[in-house]
């Protein structure tokens, strides 16, 4: 049986997610996830917005506020989208490039401030142009005692105690996707940014990039009807830097936009100047009604770090994933992962929103 979905304009779809949760980095914690979805205009003519916001409390003192925005005006003539973080944080740091020890860390401790927001104006059918800005403040950085000595790449942590990156971005974004809260078969998204930081606007280091993020969803069975069609769901995204990068600031494991590429490594695992990352996911319905679903993923992810140009190690991950719908109009799903890595790395991930 397939479920009749609600597309009236400006109603509100909620999903929340009160309760108790886990990452490897910050341990147990206390979470508060939600996920606001509407249409601001005819369904017919105007994709899915959708806000996240998630709070988080964690036992080791962490504490951690996420709000995503991806909203789309009547006839998707404007995208806006924003990616604000708040984090009291800390990371175990493990150095630069793919060979990096993980018996062999720096503990770092650091309050971050997240904001970035660009609008996107459509100038064909499905292909945006657009312009943002971009805030990443590392501040009260402290780095523990440690029988691993600093990188020479941490230095302007050490001597600083705080790095802030301001500048703008320009954008090139095609996205034929109905519903980011779940693609279906025959969608697909290309975004291209190309970021400058300026002294003008605050930045104590001068330092560019280039991020490409493509996604391709291809049906398996193409009888099924379009929400239930088993898929394979592509992803590979490229993220380089140029210039003199804050070392906080430079490409990571896990941390994209909802913070899930590199399942099964622990956030921060791996971090180079330049970072390649490709994943493929296999996707089903368990249930008839959509309820619950499964996923079987494999993932590979390469940096580079100071003293080489080229990506010399690729580090794969693999695993699965129970897909649970918590709004049938918005399509949101709760997804419980787990998965396996090099030197017998593992991890168990939870995400109110679609991995990609």
């Amino acid at each position: 049986m397939i479920s009749k979905v609600d597309s009236t304009p400006f109603k509100i779809f909620p999903s929340v997610l009160p309760g108790f949760g886990y990452t490897q980095l910050t341990g147990p914690s206390v979470v508060c996830a939600t996920n606001f979805s509407s249409y601001l205009s005819d369904a017919s003519t105007t994709k899915l917005s959708s806000v996240f916001f998630n709070a988080e409390k964690a036992w080791n003192k962490q504490s951690l506020i996420n709000l995503n925005i991806n909203l789309w005006t009547k006839n998707n003539r404007l995208n806006i989208v924003s990616d604000n973080r708040f984090y009291k944080y800390n990371i175990k740091d493990y150095g630069l490039g793919s060979y990096s020890d993980k018996d062999r860390h720096l503990d770092i401790e650091y309050d971050f401030i997240k904001l970035h927001t660009i609008v996107n104006r459509q100038v064909a059918p499905d292909i945006f142009m657009g312009f943002g800005q971009n805030l990443d403040l590392h501040s009260n950085i402290k780095i523990a005692p440690s029988n691993r000595p600093p990188l020479k790449a941490m230095d302007q942590v050490a001597n600083l105690n705080k790095t802030i990156s301001s500048g703008i971005e320009l954008v090139l974004l095609m996205d034929k996707r109905v519903n980011s809260n779940q693609p279906i078969a025959g969608g697909t998204y290309l975004n291209l940014v190309l970021r400058k930081n300026f002294h003008f606007l605050g930045s104590n280091y001068l330092w560019h990039s280039i991020f490409i993020d493509y996604r391709k969803y291809i049906a398996i069975d193409k009888r099924s009807p379009k929400w239930h069609k088993p898929i394979i769901a592509v992803w590979g995204y490229g993220n380089f830097t140029y210039g003199n990068t804050p070392y906080l600031d430079m490409p990571s494991t896990m941390w994209d936009e909802f913070d899930n590429s590199g399942r099964p490594y622990i956030q921060g695992r791996f971090r180079g100047k330049k970072m390649m990352y490709f994943e493929s996911e296999f996707r089903w319905l368990i249930t008839k009604n959509g309820l619950i679903g499964g996923g079987l993923f494999i993932n590979a992810q390469s940096m580079n770090n100071n003293s080489m140009k080229e990506f010399k190690r690729i580090l794969p991950g693999f695993g699965g994933s129970l897909r649970i719908q918590t709004n049938k109009s918005s399509r949101v799903n709760y997804v419980i992962s787990y998965g396996l890595g090099v030197h017998h790395e593992r991890g168990l991930f939870f995400t109110l929103a679609e991995i990609f």
